[in-house]
């Protein structure tokens, strides 16, 4: 490209315009009329195979399951550090709920018996949390439901070490991501 670095810009601009409007036409004239094609016996008409990327569902990962128990685990936490029980609660029982669909959905997963692991590993880590949990705050020990955290996350790390996969660590923060708050609610706030 020759000329001023002006004249260079706009053709650039020009250049770049061309090629994102060229892409678009492309994208408008085969949208719709991707097909896979059929090879046809000789005489007879060939029958195109529209796609539909709907009507195939991907297969569920393990993963997506754990990251959503990931969020309610945080949630559990973050819950607890507050001193909001009833939240708390709640958390807590939509983990357990998650470990339970999760052995169901992945009883094994890559060779890996989830659904024993759950079984032996995290579903009785929950229990001294929600022991404490069912108590009067009055009647709870300073750090209890502390104390009960950590065996859940204790749980989480010895799950992930029986799985072959010890690099996945659980640590709790006290970070909170959500546009929600842990707070106990009270009179004086919303």
């Amino acid at each position: 490209m020759d000329g001023s670095p002006l004249e260079r810009v706009q053709q650039s601009r020009v250049l770049t315009f061309g090629g994102i409007a060229l892409c678009a036409i492309f994208a408008w004239a085969f949208s719709g009329s991707i097909a896979v094609s059929d090879p046809a016996p000789k005489g007879h008409a060939s029958q195109a195979i529209p796609y539909d990327p709907a009507s195939e569902e991907p297969p569920e990962e393990l993963a997506e399951y754990m990251s959503r128990l990931q969020v309610y685990t945080h949630k559990l936490s973050l819950s607890v550090k507050a001193g909001n029980d009833q939240l708390a609660g709640l958390y807590l029982h939509e983990s357990v709920a998650l470990l339970e669909q999760i052995q169901k959905v992945f009883p094994e997963y890559e060779r890996i018996p989830v659904a024993v692991y759950i079984a032996r590993l995290a579903l009785g880590a929950y229990e001294p949390l929600k022991a404490s949990l069912a108590k009067a705050a009055t009647e709870r020990a300073a750090g209890e439901l502390d104390a009960g955290m950590d065996i859940v996350m204790q749980a989480c790390n010895a799950c992930h070490t029986a799985s072959q996969v010890p690099f996945i660590r659980v640590v709790r923060n006290d970070f909170n991501p959500f546009l929600q708050s842990f707070d106990p609610l009270t009179s004086s706030k919303p």
